[in-house]
C-alpha cells in the first residue's frame, strides 16, 4: 500500500460514503489486526504499518484503478478476516454498498472484473458467512456478527439495482449475491417474490446458466421443492435440481445424480461462469458429495465413485466436496478393511483403487505435506494400518517415508 499511496488521487466520495466516514467513531472499532485507527507497531518492528481504515476506504475512490483493486483486498482482509466479523465489519459493508453506484466502480479494462463486480462478490461472501448457522444453529452469534446481519436489507437494496444490469458479469454477480442476502429472515417477502420470478425463469428462459442460477437459488439456497425439474430436458438442470435438500429423500433425484456422475467430465463442462452454491464450478464434486449422502449401498454408488474420484484429481478445493464422500464411500463397505491384498472383496478393491487415484490421497507441497484426508473424515479408518498400506501401494504419489502409524497432524 505504501508504494501506491504517492500516486493516489481521490475524487469526491459518494454522499452516503462520505457521511459514513465522517460520522463513524473509528476510535472505538477494531479490525482483524487491531484498532481501526492508530494501529500500534512494537519498537524496531520490521512490519509495514497498517494504514488507518478510513484512509484505506477513501482509496477505493482513487483515480488509479490498480490502487482501487489493491485497496479492496486490504480492506476485506482487515474487516472480514477468515470469515469472522469485527467491530468495523458492518460499517465497511455499508461503505462498500454505498460506493457501488460510483461510476469509477463500474470501470473495467476488459482484462479484470470491475471494482463493482469485485465488491458485489465480497458482499456475497460476507452474507454467506453471516448466514452460516443462522438456521441450523440459531444460538451461534456474537455482537459483531449480529451487527452485520442487521444491515443485510441495506446491502440487498444496493445489490438489487444490478440484477438486470446490461453487463453480464455484473448481472451474474448481483444474482449470486442475492442468494445469501435474501436468506435474511426480515426479507421473507422479497424472497417469496424472487422465487416466483425465478420459477418463471425456469419455465421460460433458454439460457442454461440463467436457469441453473434459478434452480440452485430456489432449491439449494432457499430449500424449496425443485422436484418438477427432475424431468427437465436439460441434464444439467436435472442434476442441479436434484441437489435441493427437499429432494434428499426422493429416489428419482438420487438416480439423476448418479446418472450425471457417470460422465463427470461432461458435468464439469456444463458451465464456464460461477454459479451460486457451486464453489469453483466443481459441479461433479458437488454432485458426488450429495450422492454419497443419499445412497444406502455400495452397489448403488460404486460405478459413479469409480468414475468421479480419478476425475477430481488436482482440484485443490476438492476437500469441501469429496473428502466426506470418500469417508461415506468406505463406510458403505460393511466388511471393513482386511489385512491381506487377496482378502479384499471386488467392491473394496474398486473403492481403494479409485480413492488412491484421486487427489484425496496425494501428499501436497504444503508445510508438512499432509494428506488431504483428515482424521475426523475417516473415523476408525485412517489409523488402520491395512487401509494405509493398501492405499500406498495403489497411489502413484506415495507418501514420503512410507506409512506412519500416527499422522503428523495428530502428533
Amino acid at each position: 500500500m505504501a508504494e501506491n499511496a504517492a500516486r493516489v488521487v481521490t475524487f469526491l466520495l459518494p454522499p452516503a460514503a462520505a457521511v459514513l466516514l465522517d460520522e463513524t467513531d473509528w476510535s472505538v472499532l477494531d479490525h482483524a489486526y487491531g484498532p481501526a485507527v492508530g494501529y500500534p507497531l512494537p519498537p524496531y518492528s520490521s512490519e509495514d504499518p497498517i494504514p488507518d481504515l478510513p484512509d484505506l476506504l477513501r482509496q477505493l475512490s482513487a483515480s488509479d484503478p490498480a490502487v482501487r483493486a489493491d485497496t479492496l483486498g486490504h480492506v476485506c482482509a482487515l474487516a472480514f478476516h477468515q470469515s469472522s466479523f469485527y467491530g468495523v465489519s458492518a460499517v465497511v459493508g455499508r461503505y462498500l454498498a454505498a460506493i457501488l453506484d460510483d461510476p469509477r466502480s463500474g470501470e473495467s479494462d476488459g482484462a479484470q472484473p470491475s471494482l463493482r463486480v469485485k465488491i458485489i462478490h465480497c458482499l456475497r461472501d460476507f452474507a454467506e458467512d453471516a448466514a452460516w448457522g443462522e438456521h441450523d444453529s440459531p444460538g451461534y452469534s456474537y455482537p459483531e456478527l449480529e451487527a452485520f446481519r442487521v444491515i443485510r436489507p441495506e446491502l440487498y437494496a444496493a445489490v438489487a439495482r444490478y440484477l438486470d444490469d446490461p453487463d453480464a458479469e455484473t448481472r451474474d454477480a448481483a444474482r449470486a449475491a442475492r442468494v445469501p442476502l435474501l436468506e435474511t429472515p426480515t426479507l421473507a417477502d422479497e424472497r417469496n417474490a424472487a422465487t416466483v420470478e425465478l420459477r418463471g425463469v425456469l419455465a421460460d428462459a433458454t439460457d442454461r446458466h440463467e436457469r441453473a442460477t434459478a434452480v440452485l437459488t430456489i432449491g439449494v439456497a432457499w430449500r424449496q421443492d425443485t422436484s418438477a425439474c427432475l424431468k427437465d430436458s436439460d441434464p444439467a438442470i436435472r442434476a442441479l435440481a436434484a441437489l435441493a435438500p427437499a429432494c434428499a429423500e426422493n429416489p428419482d433425484a438420487t438416480r439423476v445424480l448418479l446418472a450425471a456422475l457417470a460422465n463427470p467430465v461432461a458435468a464439469d463442462g456444463w458451465f464456464v461462469r460461477p454459479l451460486p452454491k457451486i464453489r469453483h464450478r466443481y459441479v461433479a464434486g458437488t454432485l458426488f458429495e450429495a450422492a454419497v449422502e443419499r445412497t444406502a449401498s455400495i452397489d448403488e454408488l460404486l460405478p459413479a465413485a469409480v468414475a468421479v474420484l480419478p476425475h477430481l484429481q488436482g482440484q485443490v478445493s476438492f476437500g469441501d466436496y469429496g473428502v466426506g464422500g470418500a469417508s461415506r464411500l468406505l463406510s458403505l463397505v460393511p466388511e471393513g478393511v482386511p489385512e491381506h491384498e487377496h482378502e479384499l472383496t471386488p467392491d473394496q478393491d474398486a473403492v481403494l483403487t479409485a480413492l488412491a487415484a484421486s487427489s484425496l490421497w496425494v501428499w501436497g507441497p504444503s508445510r508438512e505435506t499432509l494428506p488431504r484426508i483428515k482424521a475426523e473424515d475417516l473415523p476408525h479408518m485412517l489409523n488402520d494400518v491395512h487401509l494405509n498400506e493398501h492405499l500406498d501401494r495403489r497411489s502413484t504419489h506415495p507418501r514420503p517415508g512410507g506409512y506412519s502409524p500416527e499422522p503428523p497432524w495428530l502428533s
